[in-house]
């Protein structure tokens, strides 16, 4: 395969894939999009990332899950492959369940209440009140699987259920969940320390710091 990964440091969809492309030393070549703006533009009129183009079969490939899918597939031997996306149908469905709650639901509350802190949505002291219990919602969930199962969202190990829920979490961890919110959440924060660690991800994760203290909202 020799194929280009448009991705985006702006963005934390495109994470998982990059790194799952490093770590099979897959023949992908990571081309942030902010590089050839009007060229991804015209082509991917949704301007979406991450989106994979093999150009020598001329064939393209969109969305999160499906592009890691397709990198473990391709990179991963069988056991590697099993260990990963799961060995039947109900460990294979429930490691789907998780990666698309991940990059939809979680990922879009997740969004909301931290754009205002990095400039990326307008700061609304009612509406964030209003979003911060959307997302604990969603949070309470991730809290009570990891606890239940033993710090892990599927089984016994890492699958690409963590992997891509981990990446997903990174855009809180890195700039809004403080102490006091780590305390609240006790299995969520040792679940992500410990995927972090991962062979997968351990490269994107390996300099990354929890926050000193929680962000003052914007002014």
């Amino acid at each position: 395969m020799t194929a280009t990964l448009y991705s985006s440091p702006n963005f934390v969809r495109p994470i998982l894939p990059g790194c799952l492309a490093k770590y099979f030393k897959l023949d992908v070549n990571i081309v942030d999009i902010a590089d050839v703006e009007k060229d991804f533009s015209k082509e991917f009129p949704l301007h979406l990332v991450p989106t994979l183009v093999d150009e020598k079969n001329n064939w393209e490939l969109t969305e999160h899950i499906a592009i890691n899918n397709y990198f473990i597939k391709t990179g991963a031997k069988e056991a590697e492959i099993k260990t990963l996306l799961g060995s039947n149908p109900k460990t294979e469905s429930e490691i789907l369940r998780w990666e698309s709650m991940a990059v939809s639901d979680f990922l879009n509350r997740e969004i909301q209440v931290v754009g205002p802190f990095i400039n990326f949505l307008p700061y609304d002291p009612k509406k964030l009140a209003e979003d911060e219990k959307k997302l604990a919602a969603t949070l309470a969930i991730y809290e009570k699987q990891l606890t239940k199962n033993n710090g892990f969202l599927v089984g016994d190990h890492v699958t690409l259920a963590d992997l891509s829920t981990a990446t997903c979490f990174f855009l809180g961890f890195n700039f809004y969940y403080g102490p006091e919110w780590r305390a609240q959440y006790p299995a969520i924060t040792a679940w992500y320390e410990k995927v972090g660690k991962s062979p997968y991800v351990a490269d994107f994760f390996k300099d990354k710091k929890f926050l000193a203290k929680k962000p003052a909202p914007p002014s």
